[in-house]
Order: C-alpha cells, then structure tokens, then sequence
C-alpha cells in the first residue's frame, strides 16, 4: 500500500522561493506591437512563442492565496487551533517560528501584487514581531527547532522568508520599516558568515538556501560584500572541497551540452546518516530553493540548476496524480514512498527559462496545487503552512511579476499625454495644435510625433477616446502635409541631406501607430495610412537605401519599414525588400562597405545569442566601429522588429545588442556608460537607458537574467520621462513613442 503524502513534511532543512535621461540623440527606434493578426505573414520563420501564464492559471493562484490567508487568519471556532493572534499564525504546532511564517509571505505577496490592504496588515504584524521576539544579540534567529543544535538552520530558513517578503513589499513599506526588515535579514547574514556557515555542508537543500540569504541580501543592500558572500556559498554548495567533504555537493547523472543545463540532470547529494547520495525529495525542495534564487537575482548558474533538478526529478513524477516517488533515497529510503509534487520549478522554467516541454504541463500541476493546499486548509500541517510561503506563492510571483512591472506605464504615457498636449500658459511652448505636437524645437516633424505613438498605445490598450482623436490627428495632418510626390517625407531634419531618414523614422512611427489602431479606424483611414507606408517603402526600395549604409541604427530601420508594410499588406514585394534590408544591415558587401556591418565580440554558442554579445558599426567620421548610445537605439528598433514580425534573428540581435551594452549599465542610475564612442567618443558621458530591450527579453525572450532588473528600469523610465516633461527636448518627443510607448505595446 503507498503512503501518499498530500503536502509532505519538509520543513526541517529546507528553504524555498522564490546625466540626461535621454541623451543627445535622436535614437531610431520607432517600433510596433504584435497585436492583432494583419495581412502579412511570418517573415523568416516565427520564433517560437515563449509559455506565459494564463488568465485562469494567475486566478487559480490569486483565488487559492486569498482564501488560505484568509483561513488560516480567523479561528472558526474555540477548537479550531489555526488562527493569527498577536503577529503569529498558530497552528497547533507552534514550536518551529520559521515553519508556520509562510501564510505571511504569502499575505505579503498578496498585499504586493493584488493591493490587498489586510493582507499587507498581517504581512506586516507577522515580521514585526518574529524580529521583535526571535532576534539574538547575535543577528541569528532562535531557538533551534526540534533536534536542530544551532540557530543556523532557523536564521537561514527564517532569513529568506524575511528576505522575500521585503522584496515584494518595498514599494509599499514606509522607510522605517524597509530599514528595520534590512537590518534583521543583514544581521542573519552576517551571523551566517560569521559563524562558517558558507563553508559547511549541512546538506544540499540548506547550502543553497545559504546562498539564497546572501543573494537576498546583496539584492536589498547593493553592498559587494554580500555579493562575494554569494559567490563563495554558490560555489562551496556546487564543489564543496572534497578532501573535506568527499561525496557531497553537484552530481551529475546527465551531463549537459547546453549551458544552461535543460538536457542534463543532476542534484546536491543529501546525506541522511550514510553518506550522500541522491534523495527525490529533497531534490525536490533544493528546486524550490533554485526557483526562488532565480526570481530574485536571475542567475543563469541557477536556472541552470533548476533545469538538472527538473530533470532528474522528472522521470519519478506521475504529471497526471501530480506526485513524486521517493523511493530509495539517501533520507527517504522507503519504497513505494510518494508526496505531492508541488514545486514551482517546473512552471517557473516554462515561464522564464524557455522549456516548452514543460509549458503543456502547467495548468494541470496548478490545479493540483490548488487542491492540495486547499485540502491541507482543513488539518494542522506545519509542513502545509512553510510550503504556502513557498510553492503557490513563488508561483503567483512569478506569474504576476510582468503585470507588476508594466504597472507605472499606463499613468506615465496618460499622464505624458495630457501634459503635453495642453498649454499651462502662454509661455509654455509645449501643447497640441492643428495636429502638431509643438515643442519649442519644430524643425523636425517626426521627432514630435512620438507623443502621437504614446496616444495611439494608451488609445490601443484602455479605448481612451481622447487619446485616439489625438493619435488620428496627428497622423492625418503628418501625411497631408510632409508627404511628398514621390512618396517620401519632408522635409530633410537638421544636417540631413535627403528625404530617406526622415522617411524611415516617420514611416516607422506611423506603422506602429496604424497596427495599434486598426481595429479601432475606419477603412477609408486605414487605407490612406496603409498607402502613405507603402509609398514610403517604395520612396527607400527605389532611392536605393536598402544598400545603402549609413549608420547601423539607420539600416536597421530601414529593415523595420519593410516589415511593417509586409505585415500591413501581406506584399510579397515587401517581405523580399525586408529580407534584402535585413541581410544588407548584417553583411553588407565589405569591397563596398569595409568594417561596417555585425559584429560579434562574444561568439554565441546558442540560436538566439543570449550568450554572444555584438553590435551594428556606426560611424561618426572617423570610421565604422563601436557607439554604446548608438547600440541601444539598435536595440529599440530590434525589439520593434522583433514584436512586429517574430523573426528570430530579431531576437538573436536583441540578446547580442543587450549583452553587449549590459557591461556599461549602471542598475541603480539606470544610466548607460557612452565614453569612447565612435559617434559619442567624450569621456565620462552618460545618458538614461531607457530602451525597452532588457524588458520585452525577460517577457518574450526567456531571459529569465534580466527579469529581476525590469521593475527596477520601469520605475526609473518612468522618474526619467516625468522629469523631462517639464522642459523641451526632441529626444524626449521621439523617445515617449518609442520606449515607453513600445512596453506598452508589447504583448
């Protein structure tokens, strides 16, 4: 007869879960959304859609959350033993602190994602008082729990619990508290390094929860001494030295060809009195405990550890029972021994680590999950109460976390919209007239045309009608008034010679405006903003641009108009100019074009390059070579073309682009390092980096790395784009409809 163990009972050693802002340049990066299907078909070959979580998924965990706090927060009656009082969520096995604290990380994620206001309250109440009642003189958390000899386990355990609530409840906790919740989680950190624990392997479930509360801690400080903290616990739990420790730390049982582990397998050996070995179930947990690392620092080295975790679990899960056979291992030596399977990894993975394999598997592990934890509401479980903090609610972070970060966009463009279409008074040379943006700096129509861009992406998203009349304006009285004879725009901006940049940039502004649109235009307009693309394309395609290179940005670009009129129109003209575009701005004939073109300085071993790193050449009179600013434009106009069309090496230059520039990116400025530049060569030179590549790579582009970075960019796009409407800048003009506008947008 198996023993199935609903929840299971791992709680004793185990831890879960989860300058100018704009610069001088006008950067080319007019881009487009994929919203609704239109005429043109895939280009090259769609990229592979990257799993999200679904509508139902993030209700099912939302609804499970809510109504779990909720119950384990109110006595049903006198006998009932789980209830909150006094900061503590008792249970009726009240002597383990750490275990019976996850419903307050739970609370607290739903007090984060879902502004529930009680939620936030009990959150708070729960790590106020474990800080007031459990922390040592020391830093360390205590007592030690049942057979624990040290505070070791119960400061660590406690520590990320601690550490993850802080994370998500930063933005609503009020100074006092975010110092006091720091200093608590840093003081258990230092108790740690101080007391040997980065160099001790209790077992492999705890070695990397080391490694979590130093990754937490370096996540909320900054402060380098955590980060090397990290490293040394990330390191000693995968190769503990092994004349001390002969046999522990990462085995291999499939090793992997790919770098980030997804066709290998693999586990930290876990020792339960004869020697390590490989235990499912704590493997299991170590996932958990890899799952949680990643969503707070998305560290490849993890995700590669989530995927051999995943998959040497994966043979021993019944994906219909959802449950785990733990038969035989190094702590669990029992056969025909099963627990629930509950771990966030695997949907995590699907999510934000690019295994479609999984992706087919997650809505029927959720409901399971749902079922269980519901179940376990009905009996005192302290195993249930630690894993609530740790298995549904790492899935309902990870799930809402792209809703999250997209928060302050819709405010900042309403907000951008209004500001700048309205006169405050008769000096303000900043408002809407007659179809124009005026800036104060009007030379240049199509640099204050992205406030129109921005209007049709809030009109796109939320059906605001006043957005929409702006958005049509503008563009109605752009074509009637700079379209010329021979289908181009003008005329000519600043230094510029021709008609073809200005063509390029407008035609790209115009066709992201005509795809968020379309479902709300008349036909006669679609039709009039359709020609007036075309005609531009074909003004490029004659005037001979398409082999023509005059800045990387630029070739880019002119890539960009060729697919928005293929997608637009479905013209198989268009799809092999967009082809010829493409290729030119990648390889252009070097007895012609010497120097210019790709180049790669980190060789990528994988198809989407995340792990290359490259750039387009831009030359500003001294010869083709490397731009910083220049390279971020490129990556606006990539993410355009990629959410225009899907084409995978749209994707393959986002990553390239995105890894090269990531070295000069100041995460806490959000400023990107311009020195030495072939067009911005002065020393020292910074500008905001703005550009939407490092977020739609996370959402679409299963760059799970960057994902802890967006909602920390978003909120500095968001200082940097406010600030700038109090004075006059083009660059702020073009850039609303390219970067915030095109977050937006993506899907």
């Amino acid at each position: 007869m198996k023993a199935v163990v609903a929840i299971g009972s791992l709680v004793i050693t185990a831890c879960v879960l989860a300058a100018s802002p704009f610069g001088s340049t006008v950067a080319l990066a007019a881009r487009a959304p994929a919203f609704q299907p239109t005429a043109g078909g895939p280009l090259a070959g769609d990229a592979a859609p990257v799993a999200s979580p679904s509508d139902s998924d993030r209700a099912r965990l939302l609804s499970l959350l809510s109504d779990s706090v909720t119950s384990l927060s109110v006595q049903s009656d006198p006998s009932d033993p789980r209830y909150f009082s006094g900061g503590v969520w008792l249970s009726g096995q009240d002597d383990c602190f750490r275990c019976n604290t996850g419903p307050g990380v739970a609370a607290a994620a739903l007090g984060a994602r879902a502004g529930d206001a009680t939620a936030l309250d009990l959150a708070i109440q729960t790590f106020d008082h474990a800080i007031a009642t459990h922390r040592q003189a020391d830093g360390s958390f205590g007592p030690p729990w049942g057979t624990e000899t040290g505070p070791d386990i119960q400061t660590m355990m406690f520590a990320n619990e601690l550490g993850t609530a802080l994370v998500v409840l930063s933005p609503q906790l009020d100074p006092g508290h975010i110092q006091a919740w720091t200093s608590a989680l840093t003081g258990a950190a230092d108790f740690l390094i101080r007391n040997g624990n980065l160099s001790w392997y209790t077992n492999g479930n705890i070695v990397l929860g080391n490694a979590l509360a130093m990754g937490l801690a370096y996540r909320v400080t900054g402060n380098a001494t955590y980060q090397a903290a990290y490293e040394q616990a990330l390191a000693f739990a995968l190769t503990p030295d092994q004349v001390r420790w002969p046999g522990y730390g990462l085995v291999y049982s499939v090793t992997p060809t790919f770098s980030d582990g997804s066709d290998g397998a693999g586990y930290l050996t876990e020792s339960g009195g004869s020697g390590p070995g490989y235990d499912p179930e704590y493997t299991g947990l170590q996932a958990d405990m890899a799952t949680r690392l990643f969503w707070v620092n998305g560290d490849q080295r993890v995700l590669r550890l989530m995927n051999l975790f995943m998959n040497q679990l994966r043979p021993r899960i019944d994906t219909t029972a959802w449950t785990l056979d733990t038969s035989g291992g190094s702590r669990h030596q029992d056969q025909h021994r099963i627990v629930s399977f509950n771990s966030p990894v695997l949907a995590a993975l699907a999510w934000q680590g690019g295994r479609e394999d999984l992706a087919p598997l997650v809505s029927s592990q959720i409901a399971m999950i749902d079922q269980n934890f519901r179940y376990a509401l009905t009996v005192t479980d302290i195993g249930m109460y630690y894993n609530l903090g740790s298995e549904p609610t790492s899935l309902f972070l990870v799930a809402t976390q792209r809703a999250t970060d997209r928060g302050p966009l819709l405010p900042l463009l309403t907000d951008a919209m209004d500001s700048l279409s309205s006169r405050s008074g008769p000096s303000d040379p900043r408002y809407f007239s007659g179809g124009v943006w005026l800036s104060g700096q009007d030379d240049c129509f199509r640099c204050n045309i992205g406030p129109a861009v921005a209007a049709a992406a809030v009109a796109a998203s939320t059906g605001d009608r006043l957005a929409f009349g702006l958005a049509v304006l503008t563009f109605d009285h752009a074509i009637a008034a700079h379209r010329q004879a021979d289908g181009s725009f003008g005329p000519p901006s600043g230094g510029e010679t021709g008609d073809d940049i200005q063509t390029t940039m407008f035609a790209n502004e115009l066709g992201t405006a005509l795809i968020a649109l379309t479902p709300q235009l008349d036909p006669g307009r679609i039709q009039a903003w359709t020609t007036a693309l075309t005609d531009a394309a074909d003004f490029l395609i004659r005037n001979g641009n398409l082999s023509w290179y005059t800045n990387g940005n630029i070739v880019l670009g002119n890539a960009l108009t060729m697919a928005l009129a293929y997608r637009l129109t479905g013209n198989a003209t268009y799809q092999a100019a967009y082809e010829q575009a493409l290729a030119f701005a990648l390889t252009p004939d070097q007895q012609f074009w010497p120097g210019y073109g790709l180049v790669t300085t980190v060789t990528s071993t994988v198809s989407d390059g995340r792990d290359g790193a490259g750039y387009l050449t831009e030359n500003g009179g001294s010869g083709p070579g490397y731009d910083a600013e220049l390279t971020s434009a490129q990556a606006d106009v990539a993410t355009q073309l990629f959410l225009v069309n899907g084409d995978p090496r749209a994707l393959r230059l986002m990553n390239l682009f995105m890894n090269q520039i990531r070295p000069r990116i100041d995460t806490t400025a959000w400023t990107l390092d311009t020195s030495g530049g072939t067009r911005h060569p002065q020393p020292g030179r910074s500008v905001g980096f703005n550009s939407p590549v490092l977020a739609v790579l996370a959402w679409e582009g299963g760059r799970g790395d960057l994902a802890p970075l967006v909602s920390s960019q978003i909120a500095m796009i968001d200082h940097n784009f406010r600030g700038a409407l109090t004075y006059t800048n083009t660059g702020m003009y073009y850039n609303f409809g390219t970067e915030p506008a095109s977050l937006l947008l993506a899907p």
